[in-house]
C-alpha cells in the first residue's frame, strides 16, 4: 500500500481523531505535502508554472472570472508543482 491509498484509507474512516496513531500519520503526511510544495516553488519548472499562471492572469483567462474559478485555478497550477 503507497501513501496516498494509506491516506485515503485514513480519511475514509468515520472517526480518524479516535487513533492518535492515525492523526500522528496524517499530520506527517500533511506536512510531508506543504513542505514538498513549497520547495518545488524553488525549483525552474516551478517559476515555470508560477509565471505561466501569471501570464494567464494578466491576459484575463475565463479562469478569473469568478473568485472560486480563480481558486481552482491556483490550486491546479500549485498542485502541479
Amino acid at each position: 500500500m503507497n501513501g496516498i491509498s494509506e491516506l485515503a484509507e485514513i480519511v475514509q474512516r468515520p472517526s480518524p481523531a479516535a487513533d492518535p496513531a492515525l492523526r500522528d500519520k496524517l499530520d506527517l503526511h500533511l506536512l510531508d505535502t506543504i513542505g514538498a510544495w513549497i520547495a518545488a516553488t524553488g525549483t525552474a519548472e516551478g517559476q515555470m508554472l508560477i509565471a505561466f499562471r501569471r501570464r494567464m492572469q494578466a491576459v484575463g483567462t475565463p479562469a478569473s472570472q469568478s473568485p472560486l474559478d480563480d481558486v481552482a485555478t491556483k490550486v491546479t497550477t500549485h498542485v502541479a508543482l
